[in-house]
């Protein structure tokens, strides 16, 4: 029985218009029908040989395209992620490892003197590494708070929205977090974690320096 995969079909949609082809000009490069096409961008699985043939005509004009990159959908991964962090915190690195990349990278800003949790952490065992360390430093009291607004363009998802978490006795009000997730052949390579870091700074301080913060 031949592998087969459904397409995320506005995405290949968008990436043939951008490139100025119309469905009969894409499936002649990729040596199939027009039907098939149609039926690509219908979302109907597919054979991952004709997957594989038409992200080759999509590259052709020197745009890089993999098969992976055609099935899979970043914005639906970026999703995964924010719900595996509000649901398992310290635990989620586990429920996300299928789509990390073995050279992932996480960069979260701020000065690691002043919140533990900043600065970069690579791998899988980074990410793990970095969610224990932030469940240990911070507490999110309701884990359905962040409802942040999604931009998504090709490989690249950017979320933001207000987020509230602070140390145990000690609460903090909301602030603005903004995320960026960089994915390749449908991984998860990079993720950024920016907020706030003067203000999270001066929190975690007051709450040291109380002796409020588990360190």
């Amino acid at each position: 029985m031949r592998h087969t995969e459904a397409c995320d079909g506005k995405r290949l949609a968008k990436l043939r218009i951008t490139q100025g082809l119309s469905q009969t000009e894409l499936a002649k490069k990729a040596g199939y029908s027009e039907r098939l096409i149609r039926k690509a961008e219908s979302g109907e699985p597919i054979t991952f040989s004709a997957i594989q043939h038409i992200a080759a005509a999509l590259g052709q004009n020197g745009t890089a395209v993999h098969p992976e990159d055609l099935v899979s959908n970043p914005a639906q991964l970026a999703k995964q992620f924010l719900q595996a962090f509000a649901k398992y915190e310290a635990e989620m690195a586990p429920q996300v490892a299928h789509f990390i990349d073995d050279q992932f990278v996480l960069f979260c800003a701020g000065d690691p003197e002043k919140i533990p949790f900043a600065g970069e952490w690579k791998s899988i065992k980074g990410l793990d590494q970095w969610v224990r360390c932030f469940f240990n430093t911070l507490t999110r009291p309701d884990k359905d708070f962040y409802q942040p607004e999604y931009l998504s363009s090709e490989n690249t998802v950017v979320t933001w929205g207000l987020d509230w978490a602070h140390t145990a006795d000690n609460p903090f009000p909301p602030i603005w977090v903004t995320q960026k997730f960089v994915f390749e052949k449908g991984k998860l390579v990079r993720f950024e974690n920016l907020f706030d870091t003067e203000s999270g700074s001066k929190h975690l301080a007051q709450a040291r320096s109380e002796g409020l913060l588990k360190e």
